[in-house]
């Protein structure tokens, strides 16, 4: 619960900076690069989340 707090802690602190950084200052290759970024975040999250099944027991206990 900490670490997942630290995260979304962090994520406020830098999202401005990253958007001013990529979306203003870039102008549209920062845009385009953003949205590479969340491409390959949806496209990764489904084989961690696979992964986390597999190898946490509670999630076999309770499926």
């Amino acid at each position: 619960m900490g670490l997942f707090g630290f995260g979304a802690g962090l994520a406020n602190v830098v999202a401005p900076s990253v958007l001013a950084l990529f979306c203003i200052a870039w102008g549209v290759p920062g845009w385009l690069l953003l949205g590479g970024v969340f491409v390959l975040a949806g496209l990764a999250t489904p084989h961690f989340v696979r992964w986390a099944e597999r190898t946490r027991p509670y999630a076999k206990q309770h499926a």
